[in-house]
């Protein structure tokens, strides 16, 4: 699949570089330079915004001061949370709990909508900014991370758990 994406994207680029030398007056080698300055500079454009969304998904390397959102309490039936929110259970493949996965709610527009940690049960809770359409990250050593887009309800809390794979060892080459 790799293969395919660089074909395309060669194929994008030296359209893009033959449309601009084309556009361009002047001697024949100005204008294949200028197509090409012209090339690179959309893809710097593609790379820088792709740099950033990947930055703002993944924070890698960001603490935050806040712990474990998760609560527990004796009583046998715990308080519903209020407000808009994501709770569930953190799993692996085989069905165990995942404790100490991060979870992150991603906004439509980039921002960090909201933060939780599994509990030692895999469980979470997990407080949103507001409702509507979100990116759920989760991610936790030893395991592929995940992606999944979660509808969230205003006022509701939404039920979601996340199964994480084992990662993949790295080709060897």
């Amino acid at each position: 699949m790799q293969q395919v994406g660089g074909s395309v994207g060669t194929a994008l680029l030296s359209s893009v570089a033959g449309t601009a030398a084309v556009g361009y007056a002047g001697p024949p080698l100005a204008a294949a330079l200028h197509g090409y300055t012209v090339a690179f500079l959309v893809a710097a454009g593609i790379f820088v915004v792709g740099a950033v969304v990947v930055g703002l998904l993944i924070p890698a390397g960001r603490t935050t001061e806040r712990g474990a959102v998760t609560t527990r309490t004796d009583t046998p039936e715990p308080e519903a949370p209020v407000g808009t929110g994501l709770s569930g259970a953190v799993r692996d493949a085989a069905g165990r709990a995942v404790a100490g996965a991060t979870l992150t709610l991603v906004d439509p527009t980039g921002r960090e909508a909201g933060r939780a940690v599994s509990t030692d049960d895999g469980d979470f809770d997990l407080r949103a900014d507001g409702p509507g359409d979100h990116l759920l990250v989760t991610g936790a050593p030893g395991l592929a991370p995940s992606a999944q887009r979660i509808v969230l309800l205003d006022g509701r809390t939404t039920r979601s758990d996340v199964v994480l794979d084992l990662a993949a060892e790295p080709a060897r080459t």
